[in-house]
């Protein structure tokens, strides 16, 4: 019994601590997170490093442009569309980035998908006519 309650307490303590006890982050987790903090700076650096820009991380397998848009940062975002990201790379539920910029409205992400090439699933999916 003891030993029960000592590893729900540890589990309970580590759970709690998280944040301050992290494990390293690979530098494609890193440069998914400053994506969707905004900070450009640091994607910089990690894509001028030589990290896979259209690497899929987390529960969503996305990529950190889906991350830069769906949270707003629009200059990372334009960053990102001017290192040569792939526009049209879709998450696990088939979301493309500008389906992603059209939910949330944002036009200036839109516009410059756009002027890329972007394009939403949908289109991606439409049958092509020959």
């Amino acid at each position: 019994m003891k030993n029960v309650v000592l590893i729900v307490l540890t589990v309970i303590f580590l759970m709690g601590c998280s944040e301050q006890f992290s494990f390293p982050l690979s530098d494609v987790v890193k440069l998914h997170k400053a994506a969707e903090r905004g900070n450009l700076e640091l994607v910089k650096h990690l894509v001028e490093a030589g990290v896979d820009k259209n690497a899929k991380v987390g529960e969503w397998q996305d990529t950190a442009l889906h991350r830069a848009a769906i949270y707003h940062h629009k200059e990372v975002a334009i960053y990102l569309i001017n290192s040569e990201i792939d526009v049209n790379i879709m998450d696990r539920y088939g979301n493309t980035v500008l389906d992603d910029a059209i939910g949330w409205g944002d036009h200036l992400i839109i516009e410059l998908l756009r002027e890329r090439g972007a394009k939403t699933r949908e289109e991606l999916e439409a049958p092509t006519e020959q």
